[in-house]
């Protein structure tokens, strides 16, 4: 390390040679040649790659899922802000709402900026509001199966 530059090194205590390939479905597979032994490749590992996990892939108020190509859509009541990009898998503009808000909070909305507005389930006779104040991003859709870490 020195005042323009950090670096790393390291020396190998035999000869491993290491294929990494991208599949056409989004997968990552590892090849470990096995010289000393087999004299063959083997699968060392593989790896699905998660679209989702992409910043803001989807744009505001967009919808990803992993199991869906493309994988983004628009939320319920919204749609797509531009189709022309999104024609083209380009979804960072997001997407609109259909109808502008119109309802008892609508003034809320307007005088304070809010995006949204949601009922709370309070169990045991509590009741609550969520209200938020930006777009959302980043919502994700899993399946039912799905298995999030």
């Amino acid at each position: 390390m020195n005042e323009k530059e950090v670096y790393h090194t390291y020396a190998l205590k035999g000869s491993v040679v290491t294929l990494v390939f991208l599949t056409w479905d989004g997968k990552t597979q590892i090849f470990q040649w096995m010289y000393q032994r087999t004299k063959e490749c083997i699968v060392y590992a593989n790896a699905a790659v998660d679209s989702c996990d992409r910043v803001s892939l989807c744009g505001p108020y967009g919808i990803c899922s992993i199991n869906q190509h493309p994988p983004c859509g628009c939320m319920q009541g919204f749609e797509s802000r531009n189709l022309e990009e999104w024609e083209v898998s380009d979804w960072v503009s997001g997407c609109i709402r259909k109808k502008p808000l119109h309802w008892e909070w609508g003034s809320l909305f307007e005088n304070c900026g809010s995006e949204g507005y949601a009922s709370l389930d309070i169990r045991n006779g509590g009741g609550g509001s969520l209200l938020w104040l930006d777009e959302l991003l980043d919502t994700r859709e899993y399946d039912v199966n799905q298995v999030s870490t």
